[in-house]
């Protein structure tokens, strides 16, 4: 038992000290808000670093992707002038082409013209005013035309009769 009294100063001091940190563990332990307040700031630092490093990369990524798109978008934009000049080429020498046999041949010309006008007509909707006015003459006119093919026919079909039966006498 013989300690000596600056011995049991220290050894006083050093409980005191724990008693100290034990104290303010169980005053942290009771005080629930704080630790909540830590915890979030604790995960808000670790998501931060997590997001500026995933940033980093990201940005890595899509510099590295959008050079890669420009590239893409350079070529397909090359290329598509590329086929336009070919298709303007092609059009214009169709065109030149059509001028050149509407010159030759007018008639042709015209009766394509006229096609082109009829099929026109046939993709336009019927109005009213048409059903109205063209409902009573259209009877007419299918039978009328009906009748002239009719009769064309039998003509073309005694003028082919009578030219095998000229061809045989000879």
């Amino acid at each position: 038992m013989g300690k000596k009294p600056d011995d049991i100063r220290d050894e006083i001091e050093r409980t005191r000290s724990r008693i100290d940190d034990t104290v303010d563990a169980i005053g942290y332990k009771a005080d629930v808000p704080s630790r909540v307040r830590d915890s979030v700031n604790e995960r808000m630092q670790s998501a931060g670093d997590a997001v500026r490093d995933g940033t980093g990369n990201i940005k890595d990524k899509l510099l590295g992707a959008a050079g890669g798109v420009q590239d893409a978008v350079s070529s397909t934009t090359s290329q598509a002038a590329n086929r336009m000049s070919d298709a303007l080429d092609a059009t214009r020498s169709a065109g030149q082409e059509t001028v050149r046999r509407g010159l030759e041949n007018p008639f042709g010309l015209a009766m394509g013209a006229a096609a082109m006008g009829f099929l026109a007509g046939l993709l336009l909707p019927v109005s009213d005013i048409e059903r109205e006015r063209v409902s009573p003459i259209a009877g007419d006119l299918k039978e009328r035309a009906i009748e002239t093919v009719r009769e064309q026919g039998q003509s073309v079909a005694s003028s082919l009769l009578s030219g095998e039966q000229g061809q045989r006498s000879f």
